[in-house]
């Protein structure tokens, strides 16, 4: 009688690239285009100098959440994403 690990018998899987690949153009894709919207609302508003930089620096990171969070519930709701 041969006893084995369930662990140590399992196979691992190995993960494949291309979802974290996605992954991260999505991340970069997000973060260009809130740091475009940053950008563009801090021209508009006639901001400039450290103050214009930290705005910029919020409302970028604040509108590239918002796209990430709003791209996952769109892909979820059309069931493209678990």
């Amino acid at each position: 009688m041969r006893y084995t690990l369930p662990i140590v018998a399992r196979q691992s899987r190995r993960a494949h690239p291309m979802p974290m690949i996605l992954d991260l153009l999505a991340i970069a894709a997000c973060g260009g285009a809130g740091a475009l919207l940053a950008w563009l609302l801090v021209s508009a508003l006639g901001w400039a100098g450290v103050g214009g930089a930290i705005a910029a620096a919020v409302a970028g990171m604040l509108a590239a959440t918002l796209l990430w969070v709003s791209g996952v519930a769109l892909l979820r709701g059309l069931g493209l994403l678990k």
